[in-house]
């Protein structure tokens, strides 16, 4: 907490903007600061619909409030826990989610193919072209 932390992140790129922008005061630090809000703000209502869908999709309307539950609580943990253990908490999330999905495409191989077969031999990207010429 006390003495010249390493600058990373939001505060680095805040830094930049403020010495970029300097002619103008601080405005650059402030453009940072709302860019990241609105980030921020709206990162959060996106997973949570997406969370909040996936939860119902996999376990049904059971599985909703428990996930809003976590959800809320980790919004917490991720405003105060430095940044780098959060990065490593998601990285690991991702990885778990990624094992069902790489599942689900091996087990769609055959059906992915032949779907993708039929889209290239149609060629509906020439069609588009064609129309465009008229």
């Amino acid at each position: 907490l006390y003495g010249q932390g390493v600058r990373s992140g939001a505060p680095l790129t805040r830094l930049a903007f403020e010495r970029g922008l300097s002619p103008l005061g601080d405005w650059g630090g402030y453009i940072v600061i709302l860019s990241v809000l609105l980030f921020a703000i709206s990162t959060s209502i996106s997973w949570s619909y997406y969370g909040d869908r996936c939860a119902y999709y996999l376990f049904g309307e059971r599985a909703i409030f428990p996930y809003k539950v976590v959800f809320v609580i980790m919004n917490f943990t991720g405003a105060v826990t430095a940044l780098t253990t959060i990065w490593t908490i998601g990285d690991i999330a991702l990885g778990i989610v990624i094992v069902p999905n790489l599942i689900a495409v091996l087990m769609l191989t055959d059906k992915i193919k032949a779907i993708t077969d039929d889209y290239v031999e149609r060629k509906p990207w020439l069609a588009m072209h064609r129309d465009e010429e008229r």
